[in-house]
């Protein structure tokens, strides 16, 4: 098993800004939907809509808000595994000694293939 820790740590640090430009980018949306609940339900029609509407609008904005918290949970779990490989890994070449590459498997291209099998 090999993990590359700087393309991970690379990887969890872009996924953690999208996060952040996605909660930004909702925060401004949010406000607009929120505000709109104050404009909407004047007349007979509007009454009738906004009946379901804050059941719906609450409903998506609590999915939505979720949804923006998600890549930073991911990218903390993805810098907290790399973090961890890299102990492992540390500790592996500290009690071990040096650490040489695993011969590579059975029937890969580097390695001759085992005349006993088809």
């Amino acid at each position: 098993m090999d993990m590359d820790t700087t393309a991970m740590t690379g990887a969890m640090e872009m996924m953690d800004t999208a996060g952040r430009v996605m909660t930004t980018g909702w925060g401004a949306v949010s406000g607009q939907v929120t505000s709109l609940g104050g404009r909407l339900g004047q007349g007979e029609l509007g009454a009738a809509y906004m009946a379901g509407y804050p059941r719906t609008t609450d409903a998506i904005m609590a999915t939505v808000e979720r949804h923006c918290g998600q890549p930073a949970a991911m990218a903390a779990m993805g810098h907290q595994c790399a973090d961890l490989y890299g102990s492992a890994e540390q500790n592996a070449v500290t009690n071990l000694g040096a650490v040489t590459p695993a011969a590579p498997p059975a029937g890969s291209a580097a390695a001759p293939a085992d005349p006993r099998l088809p």
